[in-house]
C-alpha cells in the first residue's frame, strides 16, 4: 500500500508534482485547488487533472495526521462509481496535502441552490445512488457517520459522489476506540443520536446511523431546509436528540418517511414508499 511521502519545495503555484490551478473549495483545514500532474505518475499521466487538498501546516496536529493517514488509508480501498478516489498523501513539516478525484460539479448545498426545484425524477435518482454507495460501503463492513449535502457532489450529468472518509468507522475493527465521550461526531443536524452520544449508545454503531443521515439529507433535498431548522439554538437541538424528543415536519411523513419514531435504531427510510410517491 503507498505510503505518505515527503513533499519537497514547493512554490506558490506549484506543489510537487503539480501546477496549482484555481482554488474550488476552503475550510479551516486549508484549501481544496484543481492541479495538473507535471510528469507521468503511477495514477495518472503528465498533464492529468486531480483535485489537491492542501492542509495548513500550522493546523495540524499529531491527531490530526494520523486521522488523515487513516483517512487515505481507507480512501485508496474504496472503489465505488459514486466514490471519490485517493491517489496520494503528501506530509511533511512545511506542506501536507491529499490527491484524489477532481469531480465535475458542486457540491448539494450548492446544486440546491441553483435547483430550487428539484424533479421527482432526479430525487429518485440521488436516493437511488446514495442508497448503493451506502450498500457498498456497509456491506465491507464500514460506516461512512458524516452523511450531509457538504460532503455529496453532483455533477451536470446528475452523477452523485460521496466524499470526505475522515470518520469512516471500519466495524471489523476489533482494536478500534471511539474516546469522543458525548462529543459530537460529525455534523449534529445531520448526525444520527447514537453518532453524537456514543458514550451514552455504548459506541453501537450500526448502517442505520447513514441511512438517518441520508434521510435529513434528503430532507434537505427536497424543501431546501434543514430538518431541524425549528430549534433555535444548538444546546436545544442537542438535548432534543439526547431525549429522542424530535419533532418532524409532516410534508415527510406524508412521503412515507418514518421519522416519527424516537428510536434512533428504527429511523430507516422507507425509500419504496417515497419512490412510489413520485412515481405517482
Amino acid at each position: 500500500m503507498p505510503q505518505p511521502r515527503s513533499a519537497g519545495d514547493a512554490g506558490s503555484t506549484s506543489l510537487g508534482d503539480f501546477d496549482l490551478g484555481r482554488q474550488i473549495g476552503s475550510g479551516a483545514f486549508g484549501k481544496v485547488c484543481e492541479a495538473t500532474s507535471k510528469r507521468d505518475l503511477p495514477y495518472g499521466a503528465k498533464g492529468a487533472v486531480f483535485a489537491i487538498k492542501i492542509y495548513h501546516a500550522d493546523v495540524l496536529t499529531r491527531e490530526d495526521r494520523m486521522r488523515l493517514e487513516r483517512e487515505y488509508r481507507t480512501g485508496l480501498t474504496l472503489r465505488h462509481p459514486n466514490l471519490v478516489r485517493f491517489h496520494d498523501l503528501v506530509i511533511d513539516g512545511e506542506h501536507s496535502f491529499l490527491v484524489m478525484d477532481l469531480c465535475d460539479g458542486q457540491n448539494l448545498i450548492r446544486w440546491r441552490q441553483s435547483n430550487p426545484d428539484p424533479s421527482g425524477d432526479f430525487v429518485l435518482q440521488f436516493v437511488t445512488q446514495m442508497l448503493e454507495v451506502l450498500e457498498f460501503l456497509h456491506s465491507s463492513g464500514r460506516i461512512h457517520r458524516d452523511i450531509k449535502p457538504t460532503n455529496i457532489n453532483v455533477d451536470s450529468e446528475g452523477r452523485v459522489r460521496l466524499l470526505d472518509y475522515g470518520l469512516v468507522l471500519d466495524l471489523r475493527d476489533e482494536t478500534r476506540t471511539t474516546p469522543n465521550g458525548d462529543r459530537c461526531l460529525g455534523t449534529l443536524q445531520y448526525a444520527a443520536p447514537e453518532t453524537i452520544f456514543e458514550k451514552a449508545y455504548d459506541h453501537k454503531y450500526s448502517p442505520k446511523s447513514d441511512l438517518y443521515s441520508l434521510g435529513a439529507t434528503l430532507y434537505y433535498l427536497l424543501y431546501g431546509v434543514q430538518i431541524f431548522d425549528s430549534f433555535k439554538t444548538t444546546s436545544d437541538l442537542i438535548e432534543a436528540k439526547r431525549q429522542h424528543n424530535i419533532s418532524f415536519s409532516r410534508r415527510f411523513e406524508e412521503l412515507g418517511y418514518p421519522f416519527h419514531s424516537g428510536d434512533p435504531y428504527s429511523l430507516w427510510p422507507a425509500f419504496g414508499s417515497i419512490g412510489i410517491t413520485f412515481d405517482h
